[in-house]
């Protein structure tokens, strides 16, 4: 397939944060070449491969800054690919990289010879009149549309291999670690296409959500029969992540037959399910540390989903004669959660309150509503709250 980014060596001085790391130091580095979808940067980087990061370039008219994942590291430093450029930084940098375009010969996509005049290239077909004011516009015309039809030849083989796995499955012959291993292969294949088309697509939202749509329509047949996925995709308490959610991957027992056995099993292994059962693990941990030396607190938990955390320490609890308040605005999480609870010693140092955490961004009124506690602690909440929302409700509580 031809490269859908035209690369021009330039020296452009870069500053650099990674995402999610705080506390971290700007770092330094230089463009070696770049594009408007990517660059290599020459600096002696030590960021994983995949790992988002904090950009801006320092172009001698403006800056232009985005975000970007790292592809793939050398020893002079790594590749990123610019992930959601807004229009302005796109046009931003396409104006600086176009003034450093030369008259090639050969395409700049696929190599191939083209005579002087043409606008699209005799051997990859993409439009190569790049000083024509609109280019920018019909080149992302021309990679939207291929990146779809990569993802309609991804469904499809998608749904050709899932087939076959299935047949195999009903074989019996075949060791079920293996058959998992090509199910995720063939699941990531499809994530990494969709993936190269939200990172092209920009501002053009509209158009990504048919693509979903067509998603979710092409993986239905299989993606129906795994109770995991089914869940996940339909939300049945109106938001993700709720209590039987939550409470199943904590288990980490797939639920379903046949293939849908097989794709339980991926998602219970994907790196999002094994991170909430291993956040689960730290906090129950740092709450035994707390519950140890401290005598009757009093502790506040935000959306308690299940409360498998509370009935984990149940024996800690009673030991410490903590007072704990458990409020979800989920009346049926917070059922559950009572039942569950009522078969420990603890019942009675335990209280349920319906109340919306977004509502506790202020500091008094969480005052009146619940009172001074000496612990505060949330699972998941904070999960699906921008930055913003975060700020706001850490410092109400704290």
């Amino acid at each position: 397939m031809a490269r859908l980014d035209i690369r021009c060596n330039v020296q452009v001085p870069v500053t650099l944060m990674p995402v999610r790391r705080w506390g971290d130091p700007p770092q330094q580095a230089i463009t070696r070449d770049m594009g408007i979808y990517g660059a290599f940067l020459k600096a002696p980087l030590s960021l994983p491969v995949a790992s988002l990061i904090n950009l801006k370039a320092h172009l001698p008219y403006a800056p232009v800054e985005t975000e970007g994942r790292v592809l793939r590291r050398e020893e002079t430093g790594l590749a990123v690919k610019f992930t959601r450029l807004d229009r302005r930084s796109k046009s931003l940098l396409w104006n600086y990289i176009k003034e450093k375009i030369p008259h090639w010969e050969r395409c700049p996509f696929c190599g191939a010879e083209n005579p002087p005049g043409v606008d699209y290239c005799g051997g990859c077909g993409l439009f190569i009149n790049f000083h024509i004011d609109n280019y920018l516009e019909i080149h992302e015309r021309e990679v939207i549309s291929r990146q779809s039809r990569r993802l309609e030849s991804a469904l499809e083989r998608f749904n050709d291999r899932m087939e076959e796995i299935e047949s195999r499955l009903l074989g019996g012959k075949e060791e079920e670690q293996d058959l998992l291993k090509e199910v995720s292969s063939a699941i990531y294949e499809v994530c990494a296409v969709c993936r190269d088309l939200d990172e092209v697509v920009g501002e053009e939202r509209e158009s990504l959500k048919e693509k979903k749509l067509m998603l979710r329509e092409r993986t239905e047949r299989f993606f129906s029969k795994s109770y995991f996925m089914r869940h996940a995709r339909s939300w049945p308490r109106g938001y993700p992540g709720d209590y039987k959610m939550l409470e199943n991957i904590y288990r980490n027992i797939p639920l379903s037959d046949g293939i849908g056995y097989l794709l339980d099993l991926h998602f219970l292994n994907t790196a999002l399910a094994v991170g909430v059962r291993e956040r689960l693990a730290t906090l129950r941990e740092l709450l035994r540390r707390e519950l140890e030396v401290k005598q009757k607190p009093a502790i506040l938990d935000i959306a308690c989903g299940p409360c498998r955390e509370i009935f984990e320490l149940a024996p800690e609890i009673a030991q410490s004669e903590a007072r704990i308040t458990c409020v979800d605005f989920d009346s049926e999480a917070l059922d559950f959660a009572y039942n569950r609870i009522s078969y420990t010693k603890v019942a009675s140092q335990v209280q349920f309150r319906r109340y919306n955490a977004l509502r506790m961004v202020n500091h008094e009124k969480n005052l009146k509503e619940f009172g001074l506690q000496d612990i505060i602690f949330s699972t998941g909440l904070f999960d699906y709250l921008t930055d913003d929302l975060l700020v706001k409700l850490i410092k109400a509580l704290y």
